[in-house]
């Protein structure tokens, strides 16, 4: 029997209004260095982003990875044009339980909008830990917890994710200050394993072998310059994953912290760590429960060709 949890309009109202007004927190550092980036330098330029996170309610950990070529699209000088770029590059995600690797393509054709599709191969194993592994299933169950997971249940699979995601997202200057905001919109196709269900500890949700997952990122919060290349930022978010296929809706709000210390090497652009807290309103088997995830981002500027 498929259970279905349905979200509140009004709460669906609410994600979707933060998601509009915001967007891709880890987008919005890129376009605050990319006013900060010189026009006439090198159109094109070589990149590197990488974050480490820690996850508790789930735990879990995850290092993530990409290496890219990111071109100037557009007047730089133009409003409309700021940061507006072509991006191509590979990317890759490694935890305990899991790994993925492939491509993307990002196309920023304005400053407020970026468009992006990522096709990668993940496989994933277990680690003798219960809930750790590839847990298969003969039916929707949005109350699966991976807590009550036995580690002689887990095996390993494989498969593949394709991504499609658009963010709006801006910036409002007030005196010292810069009010953000920013919403990512993302349909995943994925189709993991031989089971006909099972278990995506990616997204902390049961769904089919082969299913269509939506997902919505919003943040709302400010910039306030406390020191020289030197950035503290804090606001709320909303982050919202929904199966269509059974109604399964996995939703968390909370505040995030993050500092930005830019320049702080010749190649280095940026170091970012962050800390973000959340309270379930939607979930099969932690709703009302909380949770914490940190970790430190890394950008690097490899200079232009």
């Amino acid at each position: 029997m498929v259970h279905r949890i349905h979200p509140s309009t009004q709460h669906i109202a609410l994600g979707l209004l933060l998601s509009i007004a915001a967007m891709g927190v880890c987008l919005l550092p890129s376009v605050v260095q990319a006013q900060s980036l010189r026009v006439e330098s090198p159109a094109t330029r070589f990149i590197v982003r990488q974050r480490v996170v820690a996850l508790l309610n789930p735990m879990g950990a995850e290092h993530y990875i990409e290496l890219a070529s990111r071109t100037r699209v557009g007047d730089q000088g133009s409003l409309w044009f700021t940061g507006a770029h072509l991006e191509v590059g590979a990317v890759s995600s490694v935890s305990p339980v899991y790994a993925a690797g492939g491509g993307y393509l990002q196309l920023s054709p304005l400053s407020f909008l970026v468009l992006r599709a990522q096709l990668t191969g993940e496989g994933i194993w277990p680690i003798g830990m219960d809930g750790a592994g590839y847990y298969g299933f003969d039916t929707y169950d949005p109350h699966l917890c991976p807590q009550h997971f036995s580690a002689a249940d887990a095996s390993s699979a494989t498969g593949y994710r394709a991504h499609f995601t658009g963010t709006l997202q801006g910036m409002v200057p007030m005196g010292s200050a810069r009010l953000l905001f920013l919403n990512k919109f993302g349909g995943e196709f994925a189709e993991i394993g031989a089971e006909p269900f099972y278990y995506d500890v990616r997204h902390d949700i049961s769904r089919a072998r082969a299913d269509w997952l939506l997902t919505n990122e919003a943040f709302l919060g400010v910039d306030v310059v406390v020191g020289e290349n030197v950035i503290l930022r804090a606001g709320a978010y909303d982050s919202l994953r929904y199966l269509p296929a059974s109604g399964q809706a996995n939703n968390q709000v909370g505040p995030l912290v993050m500092m930005i210390f830019g320049r702080p090497g010749k190649a280095l652009s940026a170091v970012e760590p962050f800390v973000r807290g959340g309270y379930y309103t939607h979930h099969g088997s932690r709703l009302d429960g909380a949770t914490i995830l940190g970790g430190i981002s890394l950008r690097y500027d490899l200079g232009g060709a």
